[in-house]
């Protein structure tokens, strides 16, 4: 049909496809939003995108981009976006996608002195974090000379060690969720 001026009437854009990427952001992850489909234009006019993105059903209209930054998200937040296209004359569909982001596995670093006393305890110096803010344990496992050793604590006693042995401890942080990567030092 025609416009009130007798030229063509515009046809609105097509409605583009997105995904989030990752599908399943933990704290430690932008989340990004990705068109897997453009829209297109009957008419063959340029087509933009306006992108809103929703926190929680709430809209956070200081986020504007492609993407939200890790920094801004909690472990069990909802994220939404929706993705306008436009094409400079009228708004076509809105495209949605949505994630939740989930757990993000602690962090641990270990340290070990160089060098012990025979007559020395041997202590492991362990450090978690977790980005949720979780509560985090650590596990230890010991070995000496590369044969594994039935200590699982963050000290092996000055009885069960000899000279000339070298020590290994192995730290893992767990969140009450999930294990993070070990670490090492010898």
């Amino acid at each position: 049909s025609d416009g009130a001026d007798g030229a063509p009437a515009n046809a609105p854009p097509t409605t583009a496809t997105v995904v989030l990427s990752p599908e399943r952001p933990t704290t430690l992850d932008d989340v990004r939003v990705v068109i897997v489909a453009d829209a297109a234009d009957p008419d063959g006019d340029a087509v933009t995108y306006q992108t809103l993105w929703f926190e929680d059903g709430a809209l956070r209209d200081d986020l504007t981009g492609d993407t939200v930054p890790a920094a801004e998200t909690q472990k069990g937040e909802v994220w939404r976006v929706q993705v306008v296209a436009n094409d400079g004359l009228a708004d076509g569909g809105v495209a949605e996608a949505e994630a939740t982001v989930v757990n993000a596995p602690p962090t641990v670093v270990v340290a070990l002195p160089a060098e012990v006393d025979t007559l020395a305890d041997l202590v492991a110096v362990g450090e978690a974090a977790d980005r949720d803010g979780d509560a985090v344990s650590i596990a230890y496992s010991w070995s000496v000379d590369g044969r594994v050793t039935p200590w699982v604590d963050a000290t092996v006693p000055a009885s069960a060690t000899s000279r000339g042995e070298a020590w290994t401890v192995t730290a893992v942080a767990n969140d009450g969720e999930s294990d993070g990567p070990p670490a090492t030092a010898s």
